[in-house]
């Protein structure tokens, strides 16, 4: 069986979102989401993301939830037959 996930790790600003599309465009022809923490953060409502990217203040979000959530979701996702390209680096 081919492999479900793939996961690119590295510090902010490394190239990881840009390898991850560069990945989509040549796995095919099977579909692979790309799915990360920022896809999560930036599911924040505006003002709060506001305050966490300009200001630093992440007093509001609760960051273990965030990060459980979304390794949660990523396991569903592959659990249910997507095959993810999971890109990583420290949050919150």
């Amino acid at each position: 069986m081919p492999p479900q996930v793939i996961i690119i790790s590295g510090p902010s600003s490394s190239g990881k979102t840009t390898l991850t599309k560069a990945l989509q465009e040549k796995l095919p022809p099977s579909i692979w989401l790309n799915f990360s923490f920022d896809t999560v953060i930036y599911s924040l409502p505006p003002n709060v993301l506001d305050r966490c990217n300009v200001k630093d203040d992440w007093s509001d979000v609760d960051g273990k939830a965030l990060i459980s959530g979304t390794l949660a979701a990523l396991r569903a996702l592959v659990d249910n037959g997507n095959r993810v390209i999971f890109d990583t680096s420290k949050r919150c």
